[in-house]
């Protein structure tokens, strides 16, 4: 479990692991995400904080991930961020 802490909140979010090539990614985006959207990156889980939402969870590839940044990228979001998280 990852503990995300932004100033005075936090957001614990899952990872998973898994030894197929696939790799936990955490990408933030400027705004809030309705239930609408947030359902749109899944399998990713949401959370929000201090004005962002932060995505997180396992992408199978790079493929994978260039399909989400393409979804959020027609949602008109500021991406702030893309990491990927070191298990």
């Amino acid at each position: 479990e990852i503990l995300l802490v932004t100033g005075v909140q936090t957001c614990a979010l899952p990872i998973s692991e898994t030894s197929d090539g696939a790799a936990t990614y955490r990408i933030c985006v400027k705004g809030h995400f309705g239930r609408g959207l947030r359902a749109a990156l899944e399998p990713l889980k949401a959370c929000e904080v201090h004005g962002r939402t932060v995505f997180e969870g396992l992408v199978r590839d790079q493929a994978a991930l260039y399909g989400l940044l393409r979804r959020l990228e027609c949602t008109g979001c500021t991406l702030l961020s893309v990491l990927k998280v070191d298990e």
